[in-house]
């Protein structure tokens, strides 16, 4: 049964939302180990969804290598590499689940926690000054974040 709670998933395929940023990421054909897989999430998703952190990716992988939509392999790239690589790549059933997602699964309401209109709501608690240099902070959060945007 889907979950009521936006945050966790809709409970898509028996999949939790974690699963589709990382899969997702897969789903563009590299075969890529969970450093990489981070570094694109970093890279891309972080501007609209999140960017799970490196343990949220090793246990993603783990669990969509059990369900079978994901394959992994240990290679050894380098001599001075003290541990064997291990690189993941989307099966045809992982294909087909993200496909299918992207095409079907209900549309969750985005879930909005945004620290700053929260301080604007309870603005009766500080002084009119205090408000302004938090919204002047998040404005140049924002324009750094429109420029790596444009960047990445």
């Amino acid at each position: 049964m889907p979950s009521s709670d936006p945050t966790q998933s809709s409970g898509f395929a028996g999949l939790r939302s974690t699963s589709w940023p990382v899969l997702g990421i897969l789903s563009f054909g590299e075969e890529l180990s969970g450093y990489d897989l981070k570094k694109w999430a970093s890279y891309s998703v972080r501007f609209f969804y999140w960017s799970p952190s490196f343990s949220q990716v090793y246990s993603e992988m783990k669990k969509l290598e059990d369900a079978g939509y994901v394959t992994s392999r240990t290679v050894v790239d380098d001599e001075a590499r003290v541990k064997p690589k291990r690189l993941y790549k989307i099966t045809d059933a992982g294909m087909a689940v993200m496909r299918s997602w992207a095409r079907e699964a209900p549309i969750d309401p985005p879930v909005l926690k945004h620290g700053v209109m929260l301080r604007m709501w309870l603005g009766h608690l500080t002084e009119p000054e205090q408000l302004k240099d938090a919204l002047k902070e998040h404005i140049s959060y924002v324009e750094g974040m429109s420029r790596q945007a444009a960047l990445d």
